[in-house]
């Protein structure tokens, strides 16, 4: 089965599963013939559920790293909100696929999982960050290799039906983090606090710095200094593959006086320039 989209009345792809990044809004209420999940990264934005034969037309606010699981024939539709921006992950699977996965749990999953009901949470932030992983992946694998770029988005919906059908046997399990580090590690995330020094973390968490260093390496086995540098590159390669912005910009963005010297360094990173990332990648020349 082909995953079709009924916005453009067209074939996006002939695998079974798929995952990407999409910046802001959706061009109209449109449906797909294929399972749908909806992971916003980013920001905040506007989205609309509607199935007319159901009677379903709902609209709410989508925060950071909320969820959305529509089943085929669902409408839905995404409006930018003024002066906000926002990105979100697409995790698709075929209707075949899902029910193949469904039954792996058996009659659990199908009674929970029907086909005439959307599905809506929050993810926590080390599940979120699991399919920006992925979908980080994805991207580097598009072009270089096809049978990863099979793998990854058949295990990523795996992982997010495994998240949910644990969520309705275990509905309040004990989180990862500590509380406060959770929140931080979200503080953190936002593009507004990319650039934030070792002092004002402290600050804005209200612990010391060993303390804090050390909640990172328990937790995450990296420096707070790691942890940010991870931070500013993965919002570079989301300014990479979603805008037009020059290195320059991109540089003052993440406060790197050198771009030559942040060229280096991210060359050592991925193992291909900024530019070369651009011109693989870059949906607005694809």
């Amino acid at each position: 089965m082909v995953l079709y989209d009924f916005r453009n009345e067209e074939n996006l792809s002939d695998n079974v599963a798929e995952i990407h990044f999409h910046k802001n809004a959706y061009p109209g209420l449109h449906g797909h013939n294929y399972w749908e999940i909806i992971i916003l990264i980013e920001g905040e934005i506007h989205h609309r559920i509607k199935q007319p034969q159901l009677n379903i037309d709902h609209s709410y606010v989508m925060q950071q790293y909320d969820y959305c699981m529509l089943p085929p024939r669902f409408f839905h539709q995404f409006q930018n909100i003024p002066g906000k921006t926002s990105q979100h992950i697409n995790l698709s699977a075929s209707a075949d696929f899902a029910v193949s996965v469904f039954d792996l749990f058996g009659n659990f999953a199908n009674e929970h999982f029907p086909p005439n009901r959307y599905y809506c949470g929050k993810l926590t932030i080390e599940k979120a960050n699991y399919f920006i992983e992925n979908a980080n992946k994805m991207l580097i694998a598009k072009k270089d290799n096809m049978e990863e770029k099979k793998i990854l988005p058949k295990i990523a919906f795996l992982e997010f039906i495994n998240i949910l059908i644990g969520r309705a046997l275990l509905p309040s399990p004990p989180p990862i983090y500590p509380e406060w580090f959770s929140t931080l590690l979200a503080t953190l995330n936002r593009v507004e606090n990319i650039n934030l020094t070792i002092p004002q973390i402290c600050k804005l968490c209200g612990y010391g710095q060993r303390q804090l260093l050390r909640t990172f390496k328990t937790y995450l086995g990296t420096t707070i200094t790691g942890y940010m540098t991870d931070v500013k590159f993965n919002y570079c390669c989301s300014l990479l593959a979603n805008t037009n912005y020059t290195m320059v910009n991109i540089c003052e963005r993440l406060q790197y006086s050198s771009v030559s010297h942040f060229n280096k360094l991210f060359k050592q990173r991925f193992n291909m320039t900024p530019s070369e990332y651009r011109k693989k990648y870059n949906v607005l020349h694809s």
